[in-house]
């Protein structure tokens, strides 16, 4: 889902992150790891305080393998929230 789309959909909900990390303003394709690892940086965050989001699992389980908490979003909002609460994010 482009971002720009989810912002507009979802922008309540993307408010509650700190920060947006954009593979496409970094000029890095996922699934290469230094978007990942850029993120944490970003965040000066370790990547188990990081929580993921992506429509493709390919990108997800590259995030998954660096220790990232991730979540494949395939249009099941009320999972997504679910997986937020259990990680104290809502």
């Amino acid at each position: 889902m482009h971002f720009d789309h989810l912002m507009k959909m979802r922008r309540p909900l993307m408010k509650r992150f700190d920060r947006h990390i954009l593979s496409f303003k970094k000029g890095v394709r996922k699934p290469d790891e230094r978007i990942y690892r850029d993120a944490a940086a970003a965040c000066q965050a370790r990547s188990d305080e990081i929580f993921y989001i992506d429509d493709r699992r390919e990108m997800t389980e590259a995030a998954q393998d660096l220790g990232f908490h991730v979540f494949t979003y395939r249009r099941n909002h009320t999972d997504l929230l679910k997986t937020m609460k259990r990680l104290d994010i809502l």
